[in-house]
């Protein structure tokens, strides 16, 4: 204000001047000087005027200033005065028996203790920078009022990781690198304050901390070194402010006293600190710190009948125990060690899972939260914090431990049950302060523990049910507000005549009162969990090599929980039995037996298709006739070499006349259907030239494939393991092993179906489930012929076939031809094969082939020949050459993989001509050798023929129709068409287009 006046002041006095200036006329020099000198003396009145009124208006306005002030402040409500009085003298017996102090087995493990357990440090490195340490005093209080402080000695300021850096800038929060909290909790009560209902507190912010509830009572800035916080619990009935709680700072109140909860009032309350990188002093007294407006006692100078001095828990002999509980995954090993916890709070528990919810419990942010985890056993951190993720806190920990003199739980549920990782754990209690001791949890709970099962069922489906009420609750809560929006006076008037409806906490109550377990749930023993035990890959690597401890391993006592040693025994020899024939083999390798029976099937294979394409080759076919007379005329003609050579010649010339229309006449005479599949001995000729497989579509080969898979499949497990107590696997573990052998997935929903069981219904004659295990039994032995796989693929085509005939069309096989797929592959599928994203046949076309795939033709174009896709319900037109169009491409469902697009299935071979088949004798290149009980001899199922196979000229003509497998009863073309219709693996076309339509025709061919 004064320089506001003295700036008004200069500029009156500047603008009087410049007035007078132009009034005033030109002077000679001596009158304008002496003119100058008059008019500055009066310009310096002016100026002094003007400053003595600016002073004076200063003085007003600063005297309504200090009014308004005094208004103001007498308006505001006046500080509560303190009702806290001073303590009166106390004549009763004082607390001598021992020294108030923190109680160094109630600490955490980064907790020192040290003077006497009254300067508190922590460990700050490896990670424990970013954990609390938690204390509680030897001393509890039960009655009176008293007081505690808690001088902050030093702040220590760790590096920043790179949690801490990124965190605030678009993510978590930071939290704070120093934090203090002072209150008061039970003995058996839970160290964090505001962890839970046993407990309650402050923070060095100036919240108020009860059963995980942060309210904010006052604000406080952050604390120095030298900073003196005290805690004043008062339980004097008599007091204004009995049963509450208060804080202070540096001897001054600095919020209301807070009630205690309901839950804490009587019991013993044990003063308790959590801090995070500070050094701190701990006064009990009988001197205080920082004076309070009040005189207030300390523990130390406590009535005895005021105070409850922490029970002793040196155990006997002064050992301190460690246990290694050892249970079965998933079978209540956690549910036991949390009762046995409560029961003894006198140990400490060491496991991931205690680790990770010291962390929550500490504040530390984790991104997938903490309801989240790998397994139970070890549930991952992920936190983004260097120390924590990659278990360097762990470490530190393990190497804490055996300094502390403290009882400890070692929960490992994977390595409690292997013998080696138990001896590392051994070895770092060894020496006289420790007793280690196993505790097996095996077999039938006690009565006690199936109680509290069903108890935590029961409370799981109240909270369920209230969840569900709060949702329905929320729900129906928004309707009726919209409704009443357009509705008119009296629907509001007659909403307001109605009784009120009920509140939610009574429908929460009322849906709770309703909750029951089922007879199911009255006879668990064990929960099932939410999150398992042992993730399913780690138990299958490591279950085959659990085992029960013993005293010869270095224990110094074994103890059985819940049964003795042999029914224990037993019990987990029942649980691993099971578990090997339902838990699979995660390091499973295919071996050399697998392998050459693998590539045998794949050869063998391939001289089926083309053996089948060849025959549907009309030109091919009759070549092939011709070669066969000839060669038995040739036969015929060497048996005949004692006749005179006139004769001979001219007989040999009748003979191969009269052989060529006899032979004609046998082969029109057989008729594949008429024989039984298993009464024939080559399967590449039924006895005219003609393959068993003839009549074989899509779905044929693909059940003939998927048969031999599985059938290998079954007995590559038993050869590769080697175990007698696993012969076979678990149905639902189907699909691991067969990408784990042949590289590809099994698609079962190509083949019609969705689940395993339903896929082994389609192939029951070959392998099939257990009733009772559901575990895979193969019925061929594991030297079965090959050529078994087609008569059985062949006997279910025609009973399938005479199933349809008769009208019933559930028998039709529904199979959906897998997509085109794009890439280079490696040829037909194989244990080293490259696997293709995609499956483009249900067989052999699981991964990607030599070629790259095409689409199906349009329709009207090649396959399809202007009409829809053929279906195993409508059949399509018949043709004697495979429908092939004028230019010689095929309507085929294989339609001719050389030159032109297929809508069949894709080549299952290279382009080349396959290997050369091993020394046994396959395909066209003769029967396989006779075994002394048939095809099938030494397996569960029979398949050697029931009746030999009929003499030539037995059957009907030749060329007759045939009825095809997957048609409606319409004659299907001869020997150029197919049993799928017209469409066919085989059938070729001619004319300009070159080269065979049918699935193997210019097989070989470039």
């Amino acid at each position: 204000q004064v320089v506001r006046g003295e700036v008004r002041a200069a500029s009156s006095l500047s603008t009087a001047m410049a007035s007078k200036d132009e009034e005033m006329p030109a002077a000679t020099p001596d009158e304008s000087k002496e003119d100058k000198e008059s008019a500055r003396s009066e310009g310096d009145e002016k100026a002094d005027s003007a400053k003595v009124e600016e002073k004076n208006g200063d003085a007003d306005a600063a005297e309504s200033t200090k009014a308004a002030e005094e208004e103001s402040r007498s308006k505001e409500p006046a500080t509560p005065k303190e009702q806290e009085e001073d303590a009166p003298e106390d004549s009763r017996a004082k607390l001598t028996s021992c020294t108030v102090a923190v109680n160094p087995l109630d600490v955490t493990i980064n907790a020192m203790p040290t003077c006497g357990n009254k300067i508190l440090m922590s460990l700050g490195d490896g990670g424990f920078q970013h954990l609390l340490a938690c204390a509680r005093a030897n001393v509890g209080i039960k009655a009176g009022r008293y007081l505690f402080e808690v001088r902050v000695v030093e702040l220590r300021s760790p590096a920043m990781s790179e949690h801490d850096k990124s965190a605030g800038k678009g993510g978590p929060p930071m939290p704070p690198r120093h934090l203090l909290k002072l209150g008061f909790t039970t003995s058996e009560a839970s160290l964090f304050l505001g962890d839970g209902a046993d407990g309650v507190g402050f923070d060095g912010e100036g919240s108020f901390l009860t059963d995980k509830k942060r309210d904010k009572v006052t604000k406080l800035p952050r604390p120095t070194s030298a900073t003196v916080f005290g805690v004043v619990l008062n339980l004097d009935p008599k007091s204004p402010n009995a049963n509450t709680i208060s804080l202070f700072r540096d001897g001054a109140r600095v919020c209301p006293p807070q009630p205690l909860p309901e839950n804490l009032k009587g019991k013993v309350l044990y003063p308790t600190v959590n801090y995070k990188n500070m050094t701190l002093h701990l006064n009990f007294g009988p001197t205080v710190f920082a004076a309070l407006p009040f005189k207030c006692l300390m523990p130390q100078d406590a009535a005895a009948a005021d105070v409850e001095v922490a029970k002793d828990r040196t155990p006997t002999g002064g050992k301190h125990e460690v246990l290694f509980p050892v249970g079965l995954p998933d079978e209540g090993t956690f549910d036991w060690l949390d009762g046995y916890l409560q029961e003894h709070p006198q140990y400490s528990e060491l496991s991931d899972r205690a680790l990770l919810k010291w962390a929550q419990q500490s504040g530390i942010y984790r991104p997938k939260g903490y309801l989240w985890r790998h397994c139970n056993d070890r549930p991952g951190f992920e936190f983004g914090i260097r120390e924590l993720d990659d278990l360097s806190i762990k470490r530190l920990i393990h190497s804490v431990v055996p300094l502390l003199r403290k009882s400890f739980v070692v929960m490992e549920v994977r390595n409690n049950l292997l013998a080696a990782e138990r001896a590392k754990a051994l070895r770092a209690f060894d020496g006289p302060d420790f007793k280690k001791v196993a505790v097996v949890v095996m077999g039938e709970p006690p009565a006690n523990y199936k109680e509290a099962v069903q108890s935590k069922l029961l409370e799981d489906k109240k909270e369920k049910a209230a969840s569900e009420v709060r949702r329905k609750w929320v729900l129906e809560g928004k309707k009726p507000k919209e409704k009443l929006e357009v509705a008119d006076g009296a629907e509001d008037a007659a909403e307001e005549a109605k009784e009120p409806e009920e509140t939610l906490e009574e429908a929460i109550k009322k849906a709770e009162a309703e909750v029951t377990l089922t007879e199911e749930e009255l006879q668990t023993a064990f929960r099932k969990p939410e999150t398992h035990d042992l993730t399913q890959k780690e138990l299958g690597q490591t279950y085959t090599s659990f085992t029960i401890p013993t005293q010869e391993e270095g224990f110094d006592e074994v103890r059985f929980a819940w049964a003795d040693a042999g029914r224990s025994a037993a019990y987990f020899k029942e649980w691993l039995a099971e578990k090997k024939l339902t838990q699979r083999v995660e390091d499973l390798q295919p071996g050399s037996w697998f392998k050459d029976k693998w590539n045998e099937w794949q050869r063998l294979l391939h001289d089926w298709h083309k053996k089948q394409s060849d025959w549907k080759d009309p030109i091919r076919e009759k070549q092939l006739e011709r070669k066969r007379i000839m060669e038995r005329n040739k036969k015929e003609a060497a048996e005949k070499k004692g006749e005179a050579d006139g004769e001979a010649k001219e007989g040999d010339d009748e003979q191969k006349e009269d052989g060529e229309k006899k032979e004609d006449d046998v082969e029109m005479k057989i008729n594949a259907d008429d024989l039984d599949a298993f009464a024939v001995e080559d399967v590449c000729d039924i006895g005219n030239g003609e393959p068993l497989f003839a009549n074989f579509a899509y779905e044929d080969w693909e059940l003939l494939s998927l048969r031999f898979e599985l059938h290998l499949l079954v007995h590559a497990f038993r050869h590769d393991l080697n175990d007698p107590e696993r012969p076979s696997f678990h149905e639902m573990h189907v699909e691991f092993y067969y990408y784990k052998y042949f590289r590809k997935q099994l698609g079962i929903k190509y083949f019609g179906v969705s689940t395993t069981l339903e896929l082994l219904e389609l192939i029951k004659d070959t392998v099939e489930a257990a009733p009772k295990t559901l575990i895979l039994e193969s019925h061929l032995s594991d030297d079965t012929p090959l050529e078994n796989f087609v008569r059985l693929t062949e006997d279910g085509r025609r009973e399938r076939q005479q199933v349809i005939d008769a009208g019933d069309e559930t028998a039709v096989l529904r199979f959906t031809r897998p997509p085109p797929q794009k890439g280079d592959g490696r040829g037909h599928h194989g244990y080293d094969r490259r696997e293709a994203s995609g499956r483009r046949s249900m067989s052999d076309a699981r991964t990607s082939s030599r070629h790259p795939s095409r689409a199906p033709p349009p329709p009207g174009r090649d396959g399809y020949r202007g009409g829809p896709p053929p279906s195993s319900r409508m059949p399509p037109a018949q043709s004697r050459y495979g429908g092939g169009d004028a230019r010689g491409s095929s309507s085929g469902y294989s339609g001719g993989y050389r030159g032109g697009s297929s809508s069949g299935a894709p080549p299952r071979y290279g382009s080349g001509p396959p290997p050369p088949p091993t020394s046994r004798s396959y395909g066209g290149h003769g029967p396989p050798a006779a075994t002394s009980g048939g095809y099938g001899s030494g397996q569960k199922r029979s398949y050697s023929g029931s009746a030999p196979p009929p003499a030539y000229g037995a059957g009907a003509p030749y060329k007759q129709a045939r009825t095809s497998s997957y048609g409606s009863g319409a004659p299907p073309s001869s020997r150029g068409g197919s049993s799928y219709g017209s469409r066919s693996y085989g059938g070729s076309g001619s004319g300009a287009g070159g080269g065979s339509g049918s699935y193997g025709g210019s097989y070989g061919r470039r």
